[in-house]
């Protein structure tokens, strides 16, 4: 697929991960607040945990399995979080996954991301449709997934898992069709101001 995505918003940058970066993913995973909110995370997050995840970065995206882009402060870089399209099937379908570091939470960082991943999957990566699932507590999450159009489409009881503990989860689902038709409807421009760097 060639080289990672570079994707350029108001405020954010999204890139590849950098092995210097995987210091940040151990600090913020271990925030409890933060760690348990993902599904199937490891808690206590084990030493090294950060530097073997990143390091499965370029073969997923090689192999069209996933992408994996760390959320960075355009004015600094500094690495606040991850956006993610996994369980890739290439021009069909993704399930899409974030997380932003807790000083940098409730800024609007998370929907500028989301949305500019959104834009890239169904415009670049020519995807037809995305998926997500959020436990039915987050309602962070939950309201974010709904203003970006995402329709809530089923409940699984226990499905999720949160250090240890079952967890139920809401799943939903967004259509490029529907993606299109809601932004067309509102005027809203694309708010990546530069998307791929390479061709998928």
């Amino acid at each position: 697929m060639g080289d990672f995505p570079l994707l350029v918003t108001t405020n954010l940058l999204l890139t590849a991960f950098t092995p210097t970066d995987a210091a940040y993913v151990q600090l913020f995973a271990g925030e409890s607040t933060l760690i348990e909110m993902l599904d199937n995370a490891p808690w206590p997050y084990p030493d090294g945990a950060a530097q073997r995840w990143i390091a499965t970065h370029p073969d997923l995206y090689q192999n069209r399995q996933a992408i994996y882009l760390a959320i960075r402060l355009r004015g600094n870089g500094q690495v606040i979080g991850c956006v993610e399209l996994h369980d890739l099937v290439p021009q069909h379908r993704a399930e899409l996954g974030y997380w932003i570091a807790l000083p940098w939470q409730g800024q609007g960082y998370a929907s500028e991301a989301v949305r500019a991943l959104v834009e890239y999957a169904f415009d670049a990566l020519a995807l037809r449709r995305l998926d997500a699932t959020v436990f039915t507590r987050n309602i962070a999450s939950i309201t974010l997934l709904e203003k970006l159009g995402m329709q809530r489409e089923g409940l699984r009881p226990g499905w999720g898992s949160s250090r240890g503990n079952p967890e139920d989860v809401y799943c939903y689902g967004l259509t490029r069709a529907r993606w299109n038709a809601r932004t067309a409807a509102a005027g809203v421009p694309p708010d990546t101001v530069a998307s791929r760097i390479s061709s998928p």
